[in-house]
């Protein structure tokens, strides 16, 4: 198939709208790329870059004036900490340590005061550098528009005896004071730094504690079909043990309940963490009789790589997390799976079940006996009720199942003989045809 000239030269139109436009997003990229390369800065600012994985250190840089002359500066950081840390700066790991125009660099702390809405300590980290050369010098080889000054460290606080104080959780914030800060050219002019909503940085330091466990109980309770797999006996008792777990700073790596029973052997059940809200209460089935013990035992990790294995936690109380003395003594179990209340003998969980199935007072013979009588006359009415509750009802009573059988095989019987009568008047219908 031919095309004819106006298809042509609009196919080339577009094709050559095509490459313009990929030709200037190509060239787009590349001024952006420059761009990363040099900050434009109408003033001078201090701005800090966390250092990955280390929130008690943070890099200090000097983003400079574009056409100012800057030769020396002061500094003032503002630092918000607990009264437990205390602020260093590292000069060498800046990049004026190195420079021979450095004449003198100094620093010091001053002026420490409360802050009233963290209740931290607060303390002005002055900085101060004197140097003979531009530090934002600009050569047809050479654009520096920023410098790192160093690295400030937040540190532990020393007692009295030069002994690192105990350290906690803290919130901090480094912001630089405008009304302090400023840089200096080579004639002694000054220009101050600016600050803005960016000229800032907070973190939090977080000291792993150790985790506790609160409302630590455990019960007894008999056994139902749920608690155990398809075709299993619920014979026996299990132990339900409850508690809460606190674990604000994430140290938590294990965590397990044990139950020991009198002769030191130990059930253990594994929690999952990271589905902890649906693991607890944990339960121990098909328990034995006799007293037993809980534990709750943890690993966890602390500062500075301090590992605890395997170690019953503690309260927030400071006592170990078990208890003692849980004694287990078996339930009877109904066929429909019902349980009796815990901590009862055989016998008596039996004698309830019976009383709570046949909604009397009377015990359990007394009801059977009842039963049978009413079972006997299963025409009856008006005083009794019929064939189908009295089934369901002599089921769920345990009653004598000789009764029950009798019952059955009657309504067998009547099953049949109503089949043998229809079959007959069938069979009369068809006679007569």
């Amino acid at each position: 198939m031919k095309l004819n000239n106006k298809v042509k030269i609009f196919i080339i139109a577009m094709l050559v709208a095509l490459v313009t436009i990929a030709g200037l997003a190509f060239a787009h990229n590349l001024e952006e790329r420059k761009s990363e390369d040099v900050v434009t800065r109408e003033y001078s600012s201090v701005y800090f870059e966390p250092i990955s994985g280390d929130p008690t250190k943070v890099d200090v840089y000097l983003g400079m004036h574009d056409t100012a002359s800057i030769a020396s500066f002061q500094i003032g950081l503002e630092i918000d900490m607990a009264d437990c840390y205390d602020s260093t700066f590292d000069w060498t790991t800046g990049e004026l340590n190195n420079l021979d125009t450095t004449k003198f660099k100094e620093f010091r702390s001053s002026e420490q005061r409360r802050d009233e809405v963290t209740g931290n300590l607060v303390e002005n980290l002055n900085l101060y550098y004197v140097g003979t050369g531009e530090l934002n010098e600009l050569t047809s080889t050479k654009d520096v528009d920023h410098i790192k000054l160093g690295t400030i460290s937040i540190v532990p606080d020393k007692d009295a005896q030069n002994e690192d104080v105990p350290v906690r959780s803290s919130f901090v914030a480094i912001k630089p004071r405008e009304d302090f800060s400023k840089t200096i050219s080579l004639s002694h002019e000054p220009e101050i730094i600016k600050t803005n909503q960016n000229s800032s940085y907070s973190t939090k330091i977080t000291i792993k504690e150790a985790p506790m466990i609160d409302n630590l109980t455990a019960s007894v309770e008999a056994i139902i079909e749920g608690d155990v797999a398809n075709g299993q006996s619920t014979d026996g008792s299990k132990v339900v043990v409850n508690f809460e777990v606190t674990d604000s700073t994430n140290s938590l790596t294990a965590l397990e309940v044990r139950l020991v029973d009198e002769k030191g052997n130990v059930k253990t059940k594994t929690i999952d963490l990271q589905n902890l809200n649906n693991e607890i209460p944990v339960s121990f089935v098909k328990i034995e009789e006799g007293t037993y013990k809980v534990q709750v035992v943890g690993s966890y990790t602390l500062d500075g790589g301090v590992s605890v294995s395997n170690e019953v936690l503690k309260t927030s109380s400071g006592a170990d997390a078990e208890l003692s003395d849980i004694k287990v003594i078996h339930t009877e179990e109904t066929n429909s799976g019902g349980s009796s209340s815990s901590g009862e003998s055989s016998g008596s969980g039996g004698s309830s079940s019976s009383e709570e199935s046949s909604g009397s007072g009377e015990s359990s013979n007394s009801g059977s006996s009842s039963n049978s009588e009413a079972s006997s006359k299963p025409d009856n009415k008006g005083k009794g009720d019929s064939v189908g509750s009295k089934i369901i009802q002599a089921i769920k009573t345990g009653a004598n199942l000789s009764v029950t059988w009798v019952i059955v095989a009657l309504i067998v019987l009547i099953i049949i003989a109503v089949a043998i009568v229809r079959m007959k008047n069938k069979a009369k219908g068809k006679s007569k045809h």
